[in-house]
């Protein structure tokens, strides 16, 4: 991913300084300890950082056809609805889409009650035709045997401290009821986007065979999801033996990774520092400002030249990851706010620029292929080239920059899963798989 932009020793030397530089990070120490942390989640040992939370959400072996089923989908900056059916082809049918913004993200405090009046306020319409309601809720949830799902903290800078401990289907029904009493809804099921995306996954498998599905999000935020026989879930009780549900693993919190000086200045800068160390190294919500941060300090290291230095310190405060992704997909688009500021200085200036943010994104394609890689081994499936596992992957921050999937899997594929640990894959995506995987979770509850 490096290769694109000249090479600057300055450059070199100051992320190693700083402890930023990919180099530090091994791939072979993340892939075991991330395995532990999952071994320990499953049983429930506190020491865990990954929570490793049961979903109660099996498999379905048909893809459901006909019904109709409102749809919700909160994360990120966004909150979305629509009404989504399948067709005889299995194809999913998509009505009534619309957004509005997410309660909570615009930096002000928001109460419980209003929290939940947001959301039910954008269905107000559709309760009145339909009684259920697959709920996306891209936030830490204890899952419940009944479908519901109990906030456990917000992630993605959302700020709703009253909305933690409340029961998001429960507390959705109520504010229906209260805005409209002629509201038809009987029963919310709330899974998080991950298991979400990982059932979008199953319409692959009208063209072939997979042995088990996972689902990875790289977006505003990042998780993973995979399935895990019963009999691994020792912190559960009463569990069937003999079937198998969904694990979110609330990934970002993952907490045993190398750290540089400008990653712990971030998570100082956040609403909840000291956690959430893996989804602050690479989601939408924080790479664009850890690339701001380590291109303040490069300014001050004498990395970039006086006058760019003086030219770049304005806007660093308002650059997020879409403007850098932008910049790094192509250095020479003027539109772009870095692109235009390097327009006016040497060719050299724009490629230090750019190795930096490959440096950084060279870590997160190492981390993610480490623990992607963890995750597989750990399900005991994709051993056979005939029966690969479907890893479906959403999240505009994944996809917006130029050969981060390519890198990924390369490092997958060629540094990690060979020899003894050679397992077979497929990345896939799925258009709204968030919303298309909702309407599959109303059928497996």
């Amino acid at each position: 991913m490096k290769d694109r932009f000249g090479r600057s020793a300055k450059m070199e030397q100051f992320l190693l300084k700083h402890n930023m530089h990919p180099s530090y990070t091994n791939m072979a120490e993340v892939l075991t300890k991330f395995r532990h942390h999952m071994s320990m989640g499953l049983a429930g040992n506190k020491k865990s950082s990954l929570l490793m939370l049961p979903t109660y959400v099996r498999i379905p072996h048909h893809l459901p056809q006909h019904r109709k089923v409102l749809v919700l989908d909160a994360g990120g900056t966004n909150l979305r609805k629509a009404v989504i059916s399948f067709d005889e082809k299995g194809d999913p049918i998509i009505e009534n889409f619309a957004k509005a913004p997410m309660p909570g993200s615009d930096g002000q405090e928001i109460s419980k009650q209003a929290f939940y009046d947001q959301i039910a306020s954008i269905i107000d319409e559709e309760v009145k035709e339909h009684r259920y309601v697959g709920f996306c809720f891209s936030y830490p949830a204890r899952s419940t045997p009944e479908g519901d799902g109990k906030v456990l903290v917000f992630s993605k800078e959302i700020v709703a401290p009253e909305v933690i401990g409340s029961y998001v289907g429960h507390s959705l029904k109520e504010a229906s009821f209260a805005r409209n009493p002629e509201s038809e809804l009987s029963r919310v099921m709330v899974v998080n986007d991950t298991v979400t995306t990982l059932l979008s996954g199953l319409l692959r498998s009208k063209q072939k065979h997979y042995s088990s599905y996972m689902g990875f999000i790289l977006g505003t935020g990042m998780n993973m999801a995979y399935v895990v026989p019963n009999f691994k879930i020792a912190k559960l009780d009463n569990l069937n033996l003999e079937e198998s549900q969904v694990v979110n693993l609330e990934a970002g919190g993952f907490s045993v990774l190398y750290r540089g000086d400008m990653d712990r200045i971030l998570d100082q800068q956040t609403s909840t520092p000291g956690n959430f160390f893996m989804e602050k190294m690479m989601s939408g919500a924080y790479f664009g400002r850890l690339c701001a941060i380590t291109m303040e300090f490069a300014c001050e290291a004498g990395v970039f030249e006086p006058d760019v230095a003086n030219l770049l310190r304005p806007v660093l405060d308002d650059l997020d990851t879409k403007a850098i992704s932008e910049f790094y997909n192509n250095i020479h688009d003027e539109e772009n706010i870095l692109g235009y500021i390097f327009s006016q200085v040497a060719l050299s200036q724009r490629e230090v620029a750019g190795q930096l943010i490959a440096n950084l994104l060279q870590r997160v394609a190492k981390v993610v292929a480490a623990t992607l890689s963890a995750m597989i081994l750990e399900s005991g499936e994709g051993l056979l080239q005939s029966s690969p596992i479907c890893i479906t992957i959403d999240g505009t921050t994944f996809y917006a920059f130029h050969g981060l999937e390519d890198e990924i899997r390369r490092l997958m594929k060629e540094e990690i899963l060979i020899g003894a640990y050679q397992r077979y894959f497929e990345f896939t995506k799925v258009e709204s798989a968030s919303l298309v995987g909702a309407a599959i979770a109303t059928y497996v509850f």
